[in-house]
């Protein structure tokens, strides 16, 4: 009797730190992690997934996670690494261009108190390019991957040049396309003419001289936008 009182206290006292373990342990599949657009600035735009500025003042792409241990219980205080990477096309309009995104290639935050951390992506340039993106959770040995995935987006930015800085450098190449009244990049309010409506969002961002710091996109052939 003894032993199996003995044998079953054993049992429990393992079961007891096993729990423990789990309680701590990020699980991939009980996470989960999602992308999306706030176009707010833009109102939605007809031939574009968004209209960004290197100033942070526009649309924006969000990338969420929520991390949750193997009991299926959010982990707080976990700290999760978004790892960034990608190919861009930039616009043939805009000749010898760069599509660009500000801050590091690694981020990483504090997971809250339900397990949610959420990164704000935004950048320069014209054109179309591949997000590559992975979230891994780093309060594991080994750390443990949520999530990896690759999205394609259209975008169109103040900063024409893909530098990072809204300046007079994209002032010569908004004017022509002003003067033609023709163009993709150039019409920001996406109703297929370039005119002083578009030149009204264009200036607040070269009065602010815009810019952040980032990294380019590897140049590649993904194709034009509409």
């Amino acid at each position: 009797m003894r032993k199996s009182l003995a044998l079953f206290a054993a049992l429990a006292g393992c079961l007891v730190i096993a729990t423990g373990a789990w309680a701590t342990l990020p699980c991939a599949a009980n996470s989960s992690c999602a992308i999306e657009i706030d176009n707010t600035f833009s109102g939605g735009c007809a031939d574009a997934d968004l209209v960004w500025c290197p100033g942070g003042d526009a649309d924006f792409i969000v990338i969420r996670a929520t991390v949750r241990n193997c009991l299926d219980d959010p982990l707080a205080g976990c700290n999760l690494r978004l790892d960034l990477d990608g190919q861009g096309d930039p616009q043939d309009e805009m000749g010898a261009t760069n599509i660009a995104i500000c801050g590091s290639q690694s981020q990483t935050q504090a997971s809250d108190a339900n397990g949610a951390a959420a990164w704000v992506i935004t950048g320069g340039g014209c054109g179309r390019f591949d997000l590559d993106w992975t979230i891994t959770a780093e309060c594991a040995t080994p750390e443990v991957e949520l999530c990896d995935n690759t999205d394609q987006f259209c975008v169109k930015s103040a900063d024409f040049t893909g530098d990072l800085t809204v300046n007079f450098f994209d002032t010569f190449k908004y004017l022509p396309a002003l003067n033609s009244g023709l163009g993709y990049c150039a019409d920001f309010n996406c109703d297929g003419a370039i005119n002083f409506f578009d030149t009204f969002k264009y200036l607040p961002h070269l009065n602010g001289a815009c810019s952040c710091t980032g990294w380019t996109l590897t140049a590649a052939t993904l194709g034009e936008c509409p």
